[in-house]
């Protein structure tokens, strides 16, 4: 789709005609957070049900989550495809590029590969791929700190709250990846007070990235419609 955007330059204002993705990838890195934590939040209400009948209620929790892999697969492929489209043409103006594109590319290997061990029930395989959003989360962190510090957007605070939530929901999703597979797998019934906290802090993170997501598309959705060629 052609839009019609303006990038901050470092020297001036900048408008130019291309072919523009970033609304409909906004909007799916936002429903893509959002399945996720609705998944997961239905199987911790699970869990707190289970109370010590948690052996009989684990495939319950284990499928509600697995609920989400289609969905999360498909928008995970579309991310991944127009990312790489992105990479190869760079049709934004020049270091944009690099900022949405990269971090793009990043997240939708993460959706997908999310994807595919939940279709697949296998909660070990949770821990490996937490691992990889943590350090995605620093990545993505350091990235939104850089275009907050050039200033490489009209709203930078915008850009490095949507960086840094997503960022801090990788880094926490690691400890509750461990958490689900303490009680999926070790037969784990009870969980702390601190390990509430971290699951709580990656929902509170995933929730706002998300949001910020959907609330950044959704402003943008007017100009480029009124602006289109």
């Amino acid at each position: 789709m052609q839009t019609f955007i303006k990038f901050q330059s470092s020297r001036n204002m900048i408008s130019m005609v291309f072919v523009d993705l970033l609304t409909s990838q906004l909007f799916t890195t936002g429903i893509a957070g959002l399945l996720l934590l609705y998944g997961t939040t239905k199987a911790y209400l699970i869990f707190r049900k289970a109370g010590k009948k948690l052996s009989s209620s684990v495939p319950d929790i284990i499928s509600e989550m697995s609920n989400s892999a289609i969905p999360l697969g498909f928008l995970g492929l579309y991310g991944l495809i127009t990312a790489l489209y992105g990479q190869f043409t760079w049709p934004l103006p020049g270091s944009y590029n690099i900022l949405y594109y990269d971090i793009f590319a990043l997240f939708n290997v993460l959706i997908l590969s999310l994807a595919y061990a939940l279709l697949k029930k296998n909660t070990f395989e949770l821990e490996y791929i937490s691992l990889f959003a943590l350090i995605f989360g620093f990545v993505a962190i350091l990235y939104g700190a850089n275009a907050y510090s050039l200033s490489l957007s009209t709203e930078p605070l915008a850009v490095l709250g949507l960086y840094t939530s997503f960022g801090l929901a990788g880094i926490f999703s690691y400890p509750f990846a461990l958490i689900v597979k303490k009680i999926t797998r070790a037969g784990g019934t009870k969980i702390t007070n601190p390990q509430l906290l971290l699951i709580a802090l990656f929902w509170i993170f995933l929730l706002l990235g998300s949001a910020l997501a959907i609330f950044i598309g959704g402003a943008a959705v007017g100009p480029h419609l009124l602006k289109a060629p």
